[in-house]
């Protein structure tokens, strides 16, 4: 999509695939421009000029991971946009009021890894491989193999990180 420069450097620069989606959607739903929209560095993502507040989250399997941080900071008001990425549509729009009402569940870790950056495709990985019958299902057929395939990204980013597998 051709995008006026300001416009442009915002999406390119500061959006992640399912804010880009989220925010083409907020502007056709509300027929918000450019200037309505303010991409926020906090919760929620976007905060526009109408008072209206937006987080954005990836659906993973049926799931969708906020941290307590985000928990506390999340409004009754606020929207929740929930994003398929592999389909680049919306699957789920609610108010935070209403979550428990919506068929997503809400998974909150319990232990803080703000120092620890997890790229879209290993956390994509971990919420497919929910079980692992599942994991077997894919011709992988041992503990050793699943947990070796959800650190694998570590793996390259960490030459001296390895797994010893047991016979």
């Amino acid at each position: 999509m051709d995008y006026p420069i300001n416009e442009k450097i915002m999406v390119e620069s500061k959006l992640n695939t399912s804010e880009k989606i989220a925010y083409e959607w907020l502007k056709k739903k509300y027929k918000y421009s450019f200037k309505d929209i303010i991409k926020s560095n906090k919760t929620p993502d976007f905060i526009c000029n109408d008072g209206k507040r937006f987080e954005v989250k990836a659906l993973y399997v049926n799931s969708i991971m906020f941290s307590q941080q985000q928990m506390n900071s999340l409004k009754d008001d606020d929207f929740i946009i929930v994003v398929d990425t592999n389909n680049k549509k919306i699957v789920g729009y609610f108010k935070w009021k209403d979550r428990e009402k919506e068929k997503f569940r809400i998974y909150v870790p319990k232990q803080n890894y703000s120092g620890i950056k997890i790229d879209e495709e290993t956390h994509t990985k971990f919420f497919k491989a929910k079980n692992l019958a599942e994991f077997k299902s894919e011709g992988r057929v041992t503990v050793s193999d699943f947990i070796e395939e959800l650190l694998e990204p570590y793996f390259k980013k960490f030459d001296n990180l390895r797994i010893e597998k047991r016979e």
